[in-house]
This record gives structure tokens, sequence and C-alpha cells, in this order.
């Protein structure tokens, strides 16, 4: 039977993707946080961010501060350690049930994208359509 050896050169795809995902996964608030608040972490960002003059932040920032404003005790019960983080939206979304968050908190998070809805076919329609397939 073969030996299995991990060569490093084999990891190198691995260590690209890892590099790459960190890099563009990042907050709307990166920018000023590395300017202004870069000794700071957990609430403590959100903190000095609050303190910066509005035109010193994004829209997207300014939308993150107000996210975790209306999610402060859900963050805090269900996302411990992710405030002000990458993962505290995958918390808030797809590792926390929906129905474990206040009212607040869930009116605050990013609407999903609904299916665009399926127009019905008129008997008509479905007639081309058979006689197209044949």
């Amino acid at each position: 039977m073969p030996s299995r050896v991990l060569h490093i050169s084999s990891l190198v795809p691995c260590i690209i993707a890892c590099i790459l995902f960190g890099v563009l996964a990042q907050i709307p608030c990166d920018d000023s946080y590395a300017n202004f608040c870069p000794e700071e972490s957990g609430w403590d960002v959100g903190e000095c961010l609050k303190k910066l003059a509005p035109e010193q932040l994004s829209d997207g920032c300014t939308s993150f501060i107000k996210l975790h404003d209306s999610c402060i005790s859900d963050i805090n019960e269900h996302c411990a350690g992710y405030a002000y983080t990458n993962d505290v939206l995958a918390c808030l979304t797809e590792w926390t049930r929906g129905s474990d968050l206040e009212d607040d908190c869930k009116d605050s998070l990013p609407k999903k994208n609904k299916e665009p809805e399926k127009k019905e076919l008129s008997a008509e329609d479905k007639k081309r359509a058979a006689d197209r397939r044949r």
C-alpha cells in the first residue's frame, strides 16, 4: 500500500485562497478602522467609529454601525466575539435562527433577494413551447 505524503506544493493553492479570502472578506468600516481606530477591537471599534465625523465614514460603514446598534443584545447573546468583524452578518443571518433574533435586529438585517415570480403560461404559450420541443 503506497504511503501518502503531503507535499508543501499541494498546499500552495489553499494558502493563496486563504490569503485572497482574507483580503476580500472585509467589513465596510475597514478603511476608517485602519486609519482612526487600529488599536481597538470588538465593541470598542464601534465606539471609536461613532466619534468620527460622518464624512470620515462610508455609507456602508454607517449602515454597519447601525446594524450593530440595532442588534447589540443579539450579537452579545448569539454572536459573542464577532462584533465589528466580517463574521457578524453570517452569524446573525446564517448561524442563528431568525426566530431567535429580536424584531429590531431582524428589521435591520439586509433583506434576502426573493426569487422572481414565475409567469404562468397561457394555453397558447404552452402549445407553442410543446411544438418547439418536437
